[in-house]
């Protein structure tokens, strides 16, 4: 998606990346990671911080259930 402004070059909105469901499948999460990296430099989400929380709300089924139980067992 391409956004126009009159005083800039087009501006692109990245696609976000499709979700990950904690299939053990090395293939699936190594796009995953490789999408959302894409994701992040076309965004200019430069700080990995942000990189993590943000790549968590892409998580769905058994891998979202596995970061929702990592978050309340680490974090107070």
């Amino acid at each position: 998606e391409v956004a126009w402004h009159t005083d800039q070059a087009p501006h692109v909105k990245p696609r976000e990346p499709e979700s990950y469901d904690g299939v053990r499948d090395a293939k699936v999460l190594k796009i995953f990671i490789w999408n959302c990296e894409q994701f992040y430099q076309c965004a200019h989400i430069l700080n990995e911080s942000d990189h993590v929380f943000h790549c968590s709300t892409f998580l769905a089924g058994h891998a979202n259930l596995w970061w929702h139980n990592f978050i309340d067992d680490n974090v107070q």
